[in-house]
């Protein structure tokens, strides 16, 4: 099994802390309705994530990575991402190194997310950060990352204001046994997601 398994399963452990000790009951469903979305993001779940039951009608994503900026309004165009992203691969992502700032608008934290990607997946830059690439190789991405998630008075999500860190960027070729494929990341994270849905 993958070294990173445990690394993806207790990854919320910081944020479940941070709930129990929040007393604001809305700060407290913000931080529950954004690991909703996270998991069913990483599940594939992508047509759950954009019912109105966890996001706005309207979203509008604003995602900046060194000058490159890219902008999603709606939920069709979101909904384009967000499948983009199973068909390649690449929802295998988690969180670490991170806590959550929450108030009435919204929540924001500095992260580090780490995402499994195909070698051909990776930027011009990213590929210049391991030696003797291979585009047929998965390789582990770490970046750093500001989060902020504005929400409307029912805690759904708003959108996403995404920036990523660009001195903050490493790559490293996995070894095979490491790698967890799309099918697998779903049957791990499972039982989180429908324990968070089943309280809902």
């Amino acid at each position: 099994m993958s070294k990173y398994k445990d690394q993806i399963l207790n990854q919320w452990d910081v944020l479940d802390a941070q709930r129990e000790k929040t007393e604001n009951e809305f700060h407290r469903l913000i931080l529950k309705n954004f690991k909703i979305h996270v998991l069913l993001e990483a599940t594939g779940r992508a047509e759950e994530l954009l019912s109105s039951d966890w996001m706005v009608d309207n979203p509008v994503y604003n995602m900046h990575e060194g000058e490159e900026t890219t902008i999603l309004n709606g939920k069709e165009e979101v909904s384009a991402f967000y499948l983009g992203m199973k068909d390649r691969g690449e929802i295998v992502m988690w969180l670490t190194d991170y806590h959550f700032e929450v108030s009435d608008w919204g929540s924001s934290s500095e992260v580090l997310l780490k995402q499994f990607i195909a070698g051909s997946g990776l930027t011009e830059k990213q590929r210049a950060m391991v030696a003797d690439f291979d585009p047929a190789r998965t390789y582990l991405l770490t970046r750093g990352m500001s989060f902020h998630f504005p929400v409307d008075a029912s805690a759904r999500i708003v959108g996403e204001n995404v920036y990523t860190h660009p001195t903050a960027t490493t790559v490293e070729l996995l070894d095979p046994e490491d790698v967890i494929s799309v099918e697998e990341i779903a049957e791990l994270l499972m039982p989180q997601l429908e324990a968070e849905l089943a309280s809902s």
